[in-house]
């Protein structure tokens, strides 16, 4: 396996060629991460990740199983974490002070991984934004819920994706 960086395709997505197009299905979800990381219906997030062009991008996106598994467990146990600290009742100061460096390691590693070229931008986009969801409802227990839920599932399906793409 290589080490070297991808060669830019600037020009290709300048084109507007058919990259451009499904690149765009990854931006496009990420502008909308917050929607579906707050929302209710978590089978519209589910069935957004596993539809055709979408799964096959994000599929691209992960050069190993194991490179995703590390940020997976990483991003599972603060989940796990910061569920546990919410009933015990703890409150939001309390709960950002814990998590912060916790999150600020998983965006550090995310960004590791995508530099050694073992996750593309966007799914290091999509990973960073759920960090960064976490982080911005600490202060509302309600969505921060909600964020959770939704984030483990969102993780869960792109380890799904990452496992597939292994075989």
């Amino acid at each position: 396996m290589s080490m070297q960086r991808k060669p830019e395709t600037k020009g290709f997505h300048q084109r507007g060629g058919k990259g451009e197009q499904q690149r765009g299905l990854i931006d496009d979800f990420v502008k909308e991460l917050s929607k579906y990381l707050e929302g209710d219906d978590t089978m519209t997030l589910v069935n957004k990740l596993f539809e055709g062009n979408m799964y096959n991008e994000l599929g691209k996106e992960i050069e190993s199983e194991s490179s995703y598994r590390k940020v997976h467990e990483l991003l599972s146990s603060i989940i796990d974490d910061t569920e546990s600290l919410l009933n015990q009742g703890q409150k939001g100061d309390v709960i950002k002070s814990r998590l912060s460096i916790h999150l600020a390691r998983a965006s550090v590693i995310i960004r590791y991984q995508e530099a050694r070229d073992q996750l593309g931008k966007g799914i290091a986009k999509i990973l960073n934004g759920v960090v960064d969801e976490i982080y911005r409802n600490v202060n509302n227990e309600l969505v921060l819920r909600k964020v959770l839920s939704n984030a483990r599932v969102l993780i869960d399906a792109l380890a799904v994706i990452a496992k597939e793409k292994g075989r």
